[in-house]
């Protein structure tokens, strides 16, 4: 039992970490160089039951192929600690079991915040989670021939303290140094540090929101609640927006009057219905 008390006390630990962030939503805001990216989920839209309605989109790079990396790799990697921490946990767990478990408590998670009415279910989420449930049973069924690849253990104790120690030091220059690339941040903080700019305007001004990439596409046609885009291939798309939409101009937040036709943006589409899109971020270009 001993043995296990460890292994024990961090699957629980970061079980309560994947609470607050797949189902309470607990981290609002990422900020990467100029851009500011939502993980608060959505909150209205219909639910996805087709296997890869969602997935598909964001592999053709509808979405940008930064949003889609984030989508997809961050839905795998933050289950991968669950699917290797629990055979440690529970000695009997063989494959069809991690399989079964990871299916379990993936569909937990989606029906859950989908009953808490802070998200709504998707299931390429759960196959997302659940692959990465997999990939974490998987690398601790490879971890006792990577031991005995070295001969000495001291090896890789070396070697794994080595990579944490780099980890954290990388990861504390992210969250406190302001140049760094990628930085975490809360709603309430972005507003106080956009209030504090205003004076700034015309540096905030020089920043592309869509990094030069010229955005999703162009706007050519608005109306209430309502915009029409031409997209970089020449395909038009009808988009909806909602009051949980976001928009993001250089200097800040502000409301779809800003809006105007011409303008270039770079979308998250909160719901991939050819009949309904809807936006939940909007980027306005430079």
């Amino acid at each position: 039992m001993r043995n296990r008390a460890f292994p024990m006390l961090c699957l629980v630990s970061y079980t309560f970490i994947l609470f607050k962030i797949l189902v309470l939503k607990d981290l609002p805001m990422v900020r990467i160089g100029g851009l500011m990216f939502n993980f608060g989920g959505t909150q209205s839209g219909q639910p996805n039951f087709i296997p890869f309605k969602t997935i598909i989109p964001y592999l053709q790079g509808r979405s940008g192929l930064l949003i889609a990396g984030l989508n997809i790799i961050g839905n795998i990697t933050l289950l991968i600690p669950i699917g290797f921490l629990i055979p440690f946990v529970y000695k009997k767990m063989n494959g069809f079991k991690s399989l079964m478990f990871a299916v379990i408590f993936c569909l937990f998670i989606e029906v859950l915040q989908a009953y808490l009415k802070i998200g709504i279910f998707d299931i390429d989420d759960v196959i997302l989670n659940g692959f990465g449930v997999m990939i974490g049973y998987w690398v601790y069924t490879l971890l006792p021939k990577f031991i005995l690849a070295f001969k000495s253990y001291k090896v890789l104790f070396y070697i794994l303290i080595g990579l944490i120690v780099i980890a954290v030091v990388y990861g504390v220059s992210l969250l406190f140094d302001d140049r760094a690339p990628i930085q975490f941040e809360s709603a309430v903080q972005h507003r106080h540090e956009k209030g504090a700019n205003k004076n700034d305007n015309k540096s905030d001004l020089q920043e592309d929101l869509c990094r030069g990439t010229g955005g999703t596409g162009s706007i050519i046609d608005i109306q209430n609640k309502k915009f029409t885009i031409q997209r970089k291939d020449g395909v038009k798309e009808f988009i909806h927006i909602t009051d949980e939409t976001k928009i993001m101009t250089s200097s800040g937040q502000a409301n779809e009057t800003i809006l105007k036709i011409g303008m270039k943006v770079t979308l998250v589409i909160q719901s991939e219905d050819v009949n309904n899109k809807v936006a939940s971020l909007i980027l306005v270009c430079k």
